[in-house]
């Protein structure tokens, strides 16, 4: 790649490559940039199939040092680089100025159009990249564009297994996203954005748990807390990641672990588990569901650690199923509550006892409504998930 002329904007052999503050004071840097950007996604092919993992040393071989901190949140190594300006070549609001500021549009569309394809890194570097370009005033008011480019930016990384990853790319990656999920919160402007940015934090599930104070204060420059004020306010976007944006279930899971006296297990956005030592398994089911806050459909198996004893409840408002063992078949018991009365109340109170089903006595098979609700809950028996046997 040609890159005379043009300083930093690729390391050369042993070299640190670019300083952020190159991408702002110095368009070339940032046009050769977007360049090697949309380059990446064959050399971390390549770099994959000779051993590499997802292309990482390569990119940060291509990038050099200075970006693969700037892409990961690393705090910046001195005060000279804390503080990136944007300083474009000519006089302010010149036509030098005016043409470096659309070019500069330009290529954030080219960036955002090539990171699906892009190995992780490159990923975070180009969101990172986007979000400072918005700061800085690049789109005039109004402008829907930021919008959809940061929206564009960080919706593959919602379909990143926290599992696979390392800790720092982990903790990286889950701190830059819910930045970003806070600052489209506050700019959803219609129906569709908000439908786009709802589809963002679903896909990000328990990834943005991973968020941490130190990284997102660390991605958090001067011009960023400058042009968004509270939405990038640390405190604030650990509340996103940590309770506001978690799926209802999810936020049961976590509170339930909280509370340290039983584990839980999310298996989707409609099931979860708790284990422990239960003397009433069925209020213990009550509880997990009363904690998600929904009207259905939902449901919760409780399972004693001690004896293997499980139950199963599932609710979708008025309907109520319990299913306990009953045998070599689980018994059913269909209740009908009034409208005042929901799982959280009567977890805190007597559970089910005391309380007539519709039918009498306890059924061996769902009734109609009953495998209406498992069909809903994407369920083809209510017995316990096991590891090889996980809800959908």
């Amino acid at each position: 790649m040609d890159v005379s002329g043009v300083p930093n904007a690729v390391p050369a052999e042993g070299g640190q490559g670019a300083e952020p503050s190159d991408l702002f004071a110095r368009h070339p840097v940032m046009e050769e940039l977007a360049r090697l950007l949309q380059t990446l996604d064959t050399e971390a092919a390549a770099a994959a199939g000779s051993g590499g993992t997802d292309g990482t040393p390569s990119v940060e071989r291509r990038i050099g040092g200075p970006l693969t901190g700037f892409a990961l949140g690393r705090p910046p190594r001195s005060e000279s680089t804390a503080v990136w300006e944007f300083a474009p070549t000519g006089e302010s609001g010149g036509p030098e100025e005016e043409k470096t500021v659309a070019d500069r549009r330009r290529l954030a569309a080219r960036i955002a159009k090539a990171t699906p394809a892009l190995p992780l890194l490159a990923r975070l570097l180009t969101a990172r990249l986007l979000l400072e370009l918005v700061a800085r005033g690049t789109w005039p008011p109004g402008d829907r564009a930021p919008f959809a480019l940061l929206s564009a930016a960080v919706d593959p990384l919602g379909a990143l297994d926290p599992d696979t990853l390392p800790g720092e790319e982990l903790e990286a990656t889950a701190s830059l996203a819910v930045l970003v999920l806070s600052v489209l919160d506050f700019q959803a402007a219609d129906q569709a954005e908000q439908a786009r940015y709802e589809h963002l934090v679903e896909s990000f599930g328990t990834l943005i748990l991973a968020a941490s104070p130190e990284r997102i204060t660390a991605y958090t420059s001067p011009e960023l807390s400058k042009a968004f004020g509270v939405m990038v306010d640390v405190d604030h976007v650990m509340d996103l990641a940590n309770h506001t944006l978690l799926d209802p279930v999810t936020r049961a899971v976590e509170a339930i672990t909280e509370a340290g006296d039983a584990t839980a297990q999310k298996h989707s956005r409609q099931l979860l588990s708790v284990h422990g030592r239960f003397p009433d398994l069925t209020r213990a089911a009550l509880d997990a569901i009363g904690r998600t806050e929904l009207t259905g459909p939902v449901g919760a198996w409780a399972v004693d650690e001690a004896s293997g004893n499980w139950t199963f409840v599932a609710w979708r408002k008025p309907d109520l199923f319990e299913v306990t063992q009953s045998g070599r078949r689980p018994g059913w018991r269909h209740f009908q509550l009034p409208p005042v009365t929901n799982p959280a109340g009567l977890a805190r109170g007597l559970g089910l006892k005391g309380r007539q089903p519709k039918a009498s006595g306890t059924l061996t098979q769902p009734t109609p409504i009953g495998q209406e609700l498992l069909d809903e809950l994407g369920l083809s028996h209510p017995f316990p998930p096991s590891e090889d046997d996980q809800p959908s």
